[in-house]
């Protein structure tokens, strides 16, 4: 996905919104290894330089309220999103 490379951000964006209407929650480190292994970063880069910048965008969702951390490194979407799960449906 050459697209997703070039912007990652909206790239896992989508990826959270079709992997929590399947699953209900994650260990932080499987997303952004889901991430990885959907190509959404430059496979030029390191495995180390994908992980930080997949850890980087998981930052930026839970400091967006996209998603939260629980108990155990255990993420899940916030409240708000479930909105957005549910119109994913409609179109």
């Amino acid at each position: 996905p050459e697209e997703a490379v070039k912007n990652p951000v909206i790239a896992c964006f989508w990826h959270v919104l079709d992997f929590y209407k399947y699953c209900g929650c994650a260990y932080y480190r499987d997303l952004i290894v889901h991430w990885m292994l959907e190509g959404y970063f430059d496979p030029v880069k390191s495995v180390e330089k994908a992980y930080q910048e997949g850890h980087s965008i998981l930052m930026e969702f839970m400091n967006r309220g996209i998603l939260k951390i629980q108990e155990d490194n255990i993420v899940v979407p916030e409240i708000s999103m479930s909105n957005l799960l549910d119109l994913q449906d409609c179109g």
